[in-house]
């Protein structure tokens, strides 16, 4: 009788002496759990949150090996627990991927998380790239979309920018052409650029050649051979001065 007591008493010894954990059913004495819920995980250049839930039999650790994705927590312990993450926008124009892992030390088991982003596209759009002008003074106004920030410059001095940077979103670029004065048309390009993405947009500005226009209300005149006064009409869109080739 004794012997027998002292056998159930070391086989109970041997069983409590195992490591124990929780199946799927709760009844114990199951497989190991350590799963992951997203194993791949893709974002926009943006960036955002995400949760991933980490579910195990045991406590678990997680480390990264990029610094734009940012772990709310690194720790986690039986049952499910959500491992948050954040990645911070790519103002880069190449994509980019990054690795968490999550190990559990206690049956040395490690889950790979595959983290991958989009990458940034510049935009840089004017809402006109060419515009003809009269040969007048003009001031236009074009619209500029970006989702990034601009500066404008221009090549001729009869067009004076009245700005020359600009944010992201939407935004003017107000200019102002100056009359032409010369009888040969001109042309100009105003260029709107960001060098940190090495990206012009041009803008090509045209302005008509002036006709000088000079008429006269009479153009031949007849008169007695009693001295007279007589007055005429001189319509010109430009500056004139009379001569006369007679002393009389």
């Amino acid at each position: 009788m004794k012997r027998f007591l002292l056998l159930i008493f070391c086989a109970t010894l041997t069983f409590t002496g195992c490591d124990t954990f929780f199946d799927d059913s709760g009844s114990g004495f199951g497989e190991a759990i350590f799963s992951v819920s997203d194993n791949n995980v893709h974002f926009g250049c943006d960036g955002g949150d995400y949760a991933i839930n980490v579910r195990t039999s045991s406590h678990w650790r997680a480390t990264c090996d990029a610094s734009w994705i940012n772990l709310q927590n690194t720790v986690g312990y039986q049952g499910v627990t959500p491992l948050r993450i954040t990645v911070t926008a790519n103002s880069t124009t190449a994509s980019r991927t990054g690795t968490i892992k999550v190990e559990n030390s206690t049956y040395n088991l490690t889950k790979i998380i595959k983290i991958s982003q989009d990458a940034f596209s510049p935009q840089l759009s004017p809402s006109e790239s060419t515009i003809y002008f009269s040969t007048d003074e003009e001031t236009r106004t074009i619209t500029i979309n970006s989702n990034i920030y601009w500066e404008a410059t221009c090549d001729a001095n009869w067009i004076n920018l009245w700005n020359t940077v600009g944010p992201k979103g939407s935004s003017n670029l107000k200019f102002t052409v100056k009359a032409n004065t010369i009888t040969q048309t001109r042309t100009a390009t105003i260029k709107v650029t960001n060098t940190d993405y090495n990206l012009t947009k041009e803008i090509k500005i045209t302005q008509s050649d002036f006709v000088p226009e000079l008429t006269f209300s009479e153009d031949e005149i007849e008169t007695s051979i009693a001295e007279e006064t007589r007055t005429i009409i001189v319509n010109s869109n430009a500056i004139w001065r009379a001569t006369c080739d007679a002393n009389w």
